[in-house]
Formats: structure tokens, C-alpha cells, sequence
């Protein structure tokens, strides 16, 4: 197989982010509640403004000989040249490239993106995919994704738009809908979307996602990556 797929070209942005949530480590997006649904039952909401602080927060006391600096992502200010390629090496194979099936994300973290991403330290959620999200009640969650997102230029998508479809589809299909005789066994966050009952693209921008009850799993799922 040719080691080409692993190379996609990356932005200052996407570098530092990327280096910051490895740092962190992707799992403690597991400690998130529901979209940070509030105990009063009033939705939350998120917009694409309310962007995550870069590096450990200011108002966090670090343990008694931490190194201050580790965490700290420094800015670069040198003018921006779009072009080169960005490459790194790898010391293992993966058995499994599925990222709905495979637990594995180094990967996937250079050839796809997500519908949100979880800050490290704060487990603030901000829109990555999405344009905003905003809980319409405790069993109703409308999504707006960003408009203009393409595909990879590769059969079969070669680079079409992305569309609400495409979450929907993403999304029901993590949470094991469209295959639901071994969906426990066989997708890697199932859990996370047990008691989703449905996606669906209101148009080509908006996806309402429906839950059978309140549950607090449903927004961890979503800063895992999605192919595109």
C-alpha cells in the first residue's frame, strides 16, 4: 500500500492545534457532558466565535514540580505562506483504516477533521466542521456545518462538497443505525450514541439529531474524526 494517503498539506493552525490536543490526549474528550447542557434544563449552544484557549489556562494550578512550560504552545507570528508539505514518520502498521471501527486517531488526525474539537484542558467544545450547534431541548441537537467543506480529490468522492448528508450518514452510522445486528461489537464509540434514534439533513447545511432520552455521552462522539 503506498504511504501517500498519510500526507496531506497543513496549515500553522492545524499544526498547533494538533500538537496541543496530542499533548492533552484525545480521551479526556470521554469527560464531556452533553453538548454542556445546563441543570436547569436550558439548551447551550456553541458558535464558531467562541474559540479555544491556546495552551494550559492561566487559572489552573500545576502540581508541585510540573514543568511550566509543557503544554504552553508558542505562537508563531511569521507571515503565512500557504504551499510545501508537512511529514512525519510512523513505527507501526494499522490492521484497520475505518475511522468508525478503529480506536486508533494519529492516523486520522492528518486526513480528516472533525464536526468539533475538545480543548485538552478545558474540555470546552468549539466548532471545527460545524459553523454552531445548539441543543433545541434535552433530546434535540441541531447541527450547522460550515458551508464550502470539500472532500479529498480521490475516488470516489473527488472532492465534492460535503453535506448535511454526510454527517447524518457519519453520525447514524457510529451510533450503529445502519447496522444494528453488530453494531456493539463491531463500531469503537457505539456506546457514546446508544439511545440516538435518528439523523437527518434538514437541508444541505443543517442536521437535527434526535435521543430516545437525555444522555450525557452524545457530545464526546463528535470531536472524533470524520473522513473527508
Amino acid at each position: 500500500m503506498s504511504d501517500r494517503w498519510l500526507e496531506k498539506p497543513l496549515g500553522r493552525r492545524s499544526i498547533l492545534r494538533g500538537g496541543s490536543l496530542a499533548l492533552a490526549g484525545i480521551a479526556g474528550a470521554a469527560l464531556l457532558g452533553c453538548g454542556g447542557a445546563k441543570s436547569d434544563g436550558t439548551s447551550s449552544s456553541g458558535a464558531a466565535s467562541a474559540g479555544a484557549a491556546s495552551g494550559a489556562p492561566k487559572n489552573i494550578k500545576r502540581a508541585e514540580g510540573f514543568d511550566p512550560k509543557f503544554g504552553n504552545v508558542p505562537i508563531n507570528e511569521k507571515k503565512f505562506v500557504k504551499g510545501g508539505t508537512y511529514r512525519r514518520s510512523a513505527n507501526d502498521t494499522s490492521r484497520e483504516n475505518d475511522p468508525e471501527i478503529s480506536i486508533s486517531g494519529a492516523d486520522w488526525e492528518l486526513v480528516a477533521d472533525r464536526l468539533l474539537v475538545a480543548n485538552g484542558f478545558t474540555m470546552a467544545l468549539t466548532p471545527d466542521m460545524l459553523a454552531s450547534y445548539e441543543w433545541i431541548d434535552k433530546q434535540n441537537l441541531v447541527l450547522k456545518l460550515r458551508p464550502g467543506i470539500k472532500t479529498h480529490n480521490v475516488a470516489p468522492v473527488n472532492g465534492r462538497v460535503f453535506t448535511a448528508k454526510d454527517v447524518a450518514f457519519n453520525i447514524k452510522r457510529k451510533a450503529g443505525l445502519l447496522d444494528p445486528k453488530t453494531a456493539s461489537t463491531k463500531y469503537a464509540r457505539y456506546a457514546q450514541f446508544d439511545g440516538l434514534t435518528d439523523a437527518v439533513a434538514v437541508d444541505d447545511l443543517t442536521v437535527k439529531v434526535t435521543l430516545s432520552s437525555p444522555m450525557v455521552r452524545c457530545s464526546p462522539g463528535m470531536p472524533t474524526r470524520a473522513p473527508r
